[in-house]
C-alpha cells in the first residue's frame, strides 16, 4: 500500500522502462518547494506552522497592553475592595437572633422519663418556628448538657 504521490512516481518509473524511447513527464505538483528542506510529511508541518501563525495573529489584537491590563487590575481590585466593605457592613449589621433554649436532661426506662417529662416546666406551642431534638444514649451525654447549661 503506497501513499498516492509514491503510487504516481511508481507507475511513472514503471512506464519509463516499459517505454525506454519515450522521456517520463515530470510530477504536475511537486511535494516540495524549492527553498524549502526535503521531508517525509510537508503538509502536517505547514499546518502546524499555519495554526501556530493564525492563533499568534488572533492573540496579537486580543492581548492588551501593559497599560490597560494594570489599569483593569486596578479597577478589578476597587470593585473587590468595595465589595469586602459590603459583606463587612453586611455582616456588622445583621439582625440579632432572638430565642430561647430549653434543654431537658432524664434518666431511666421510658415510662419514667414521660412522666419527668410531663412534670418539667417546657414551653407552650405559642411559637410558631419551633425546633426540637430528642438525643438517647445508654451512657450521659455530658458534652450535651455542658453545652446546653
Amino acid at each position: 500500500m503506497l501513499p498516492l504521490p509514491e503510487w504516481c512516481a511508481t507507475l511513472r518509473r514503471l512506464t519509463a522502462n516499459n517505454d525506454t524511447m519515450a522521456q517520463p513527464t515530470a510530477a504536475m505538483v511537486p511535494r516540495w518547494k524549492a527553498d524549502e528542506p526535503l521531508i517525509w510529511d510537508p503538509l502536517r508541518s505547514r499546518l502546524v506552522l499555519t495554526a501556530a501563525n493564525n492563533a499568534l495573529q488572533e492573540s496579537e489584537g486580543n492581548s492588551p497592553a501593559p497599560v490597560a491590563t494594570r489599569a483593569k487590575l486596578a479597577a478589578l481590585t476597587a470593585k473587590r475592595a468595595a465589595r469586602v466593605a459590603e459583606l463587612d457592613e453586611a455582616l456588622a449589621n445583621k439582625p440579632s437572633l432572638a430565642g430561647m433554649l430549653w434543654s431537658w436532661h432524664g434518666y431511666g426506662d421510658p415510662a419514667s422519663l414521660a412522666a419527668q417529662l410531663l412534670d418539667s416546666g417546657h414551653p407552650d406551642h405559642s411559637h410558631s418556628m419551633t425546633v426540637g431534638a430528642l438525643l438517647l444514649s445508654p451512657s450521659p451525654l455530658t458534652f450535651w448538657q455542658e453545652l446546653t447549661q
